[in-house]
């Protein structure tokens, strides 16, 4: 829908010819892999225990020096602080020893990684959709992400929502969810919930909807 009224800023006379069908998540992405099949992938790419996880893209939407700038936040507020693992990056410009670069992960094996994951940290100032987000919610992973564009419409009350230029409102949300199990867990069990509403069948129906209408 934010991008429908984006669209309709432009053309007007649009209005009855835009109709929105939302993205879906892979069925891979789910919470149910075993034990092994996590500790199997954690033992590959060198990961710790718990952790943040942090998707470094270039794009400068995607606002990666402001999530570091919020995860060294983090770090100056907490005695002992959660690694930062910064997948598809090589570096972002910290010499923070905390921050760990896994280096390329597949596509069919980011399920695992989010799965080994504590939380999620998406900080992006611009999304037309979001997928990410509804990935790691899908995962059973809590989230940290913007209360911009496209993200609070996907998310609506499952994932906590941040202002993505804040760095320090990031970095503080940070440290007040990784202190409390129950908001944790209560986050997990909202996004499970909330990623089970998108699925491709009902993208596909609402398309076929939308042909049948046009016929």
């Amino acid at each position: 829908e934010y991008e429908k009224n984006i669209i309709l800023e432009k053309c007007k006379e649009a209005k009855d010819k835009v109709q929105v069908i939302y993205n879906a998540v892979d069925g891979r992405f789910n919470n149910l892999y075993t034990v092994e099949d996590i500790e199997t992938f954690r033992g590959q790419y060198h990961l710790p225990r718990n952790f943040i996880l942090l998707l470094g893209n270039t794009a400068p939407k995607k606002n990666t020096a402001g999530a570091i700038k919020a995860y060294e936040h983090y770090c100056n507020i907490t005695r002992d602080p959660l690694p930062l693992v910064v997948a598809d990056y090589n570096t972002v410009g910290s010499n923070n020893e905390k921050i760990i670069y896994p280096g390329y992960i597949p596509y069919e094996k980011m399920p695992l990684l989010y799965n080994c994951a504590s939380l999620f940290l998406y900080p992006s100032l611009r999304e037309s959709f979001g997928l990410p987000v509804l990935e790691a919610m899908a995962s059973g992973i809590p989230v940290i992400t913007s209360n911009t564009s496209a993200i609070p419409e996907i998310t609506g009350n499952a994932a906590e929502l941040v202002n993505p230029s804040d760095h320090i409102e990031t970095g503080e949300t940070i440290e007040r969810l990784l202190s409390d199990t129950f908001l944790l867990n209560a986050y997990k069990q909202k996004g499970l919930a909330r990623a089970s509403q998108f699925s491709w069948k009902n993208s596909a129906k609402e398309l076929l909807k939308l042909y049948n209408g046009m016929i």
